[in-house]
């Protein structure tokens, strides 16, 4: 299973949606030195759908992200393919 989930503060406050299949080894990144949540004691996961593959749970993913007004994933790969330099030979 695949998992889209989002990260909230306690003034309820969507700050991220992310997908992944092991919900708990994903927030354990986004809590540790050096990931986004570090040290805040203010935000927690909350599980928003399942789906039993990862196309399904990227487009949701992706559609929320747009929803909530973040730039999603699916432009931010659109973005990063595009600005790749030619490689010359």
């Amino acid at each position: 299973m695949y998992y889209v989930y989002e990260i909230i503060n306690l003034m309820g406050t969507i700050e991220y949606v992310g997908e992944t299949w092991i919900p708990k080894s994903r927030w354990c990144v986004h809590k540790s030195r050096g990931g986004q949540f570090y040290k805040r004691q203010d935000v927690f996961m909350n599980i928003v759908a399942s789906f039993p593959n990862k196309k399904l749970s990227f487009k949701y993913q992706c559609d929320l992200q747009t929803e909530y007004g973040f730039i999603n994933d699916r432009e931010k790969l659109i973005k990063n393919h595009t600005n790749k330099k030619p490689i010359s030979l």
